[in-house]
């Protein structure tokens, strides 16, 4: 777990800027098919955080998935922010490329591993799961 007491980030285009505080819960490399399909990665990590611990200015356009979750994104520049679902309504996924120093987080597993890309090579020594542990 990351002990870092505020994180800033922001879009590509910089419309929307947000502030995390507190302590982290994770910071996770999620595998599954609907964040691969929704950024267009292999994977994306995820900075897993309550959801009083988040701010954002202005209020970014959000989209529901076919899982129920909501995803929010910037319209400008096309850019994922965040990823919230009803079955861990408490907490919000900060997408962790748009802070402003990803190098001062450190990631604590995989997740959905059975859906990894093959090609994907993880050297990192990480835990893989076929879900999200709590």
């Amino acid at each position: 777990m990351s002990k870092i007491s505020q994180i800033h980030g922001k879009c590509f285009c910089e419309k929307y800027r947000y502030t995390i505080r507190g302590e982290l819960k994770r910071v996770v490399h999620c595998h599954c098919n609907n964040c691969r399909r929704s950024v267009g990665a292999p994977f994306v990590t995820w900075i897993v955080i309550k959801r009083d611990q988040y701010s954002i200015q202005p209020e970014p356009k959000s989209h529901t998935a076919k899982n129920k979750a909501i995803r929010t994104f910037c319209e400008e520049c096309g850019t994922s922010l965040t990823y919230a679902h009803p079955n861990r309504s408490d907490f919000i996924d900060i997408t962790a490329g748009t802070v402003n120093h990803p190098d001062s987080l450190n990631p604590d597993w995989h997740i959905w591993g059975k859906h990894k890309v093959e090609w994907v090579r993880m050297n990192d020594h990480l835990p893989f799961y076929d879900i999200f542990p709590e």
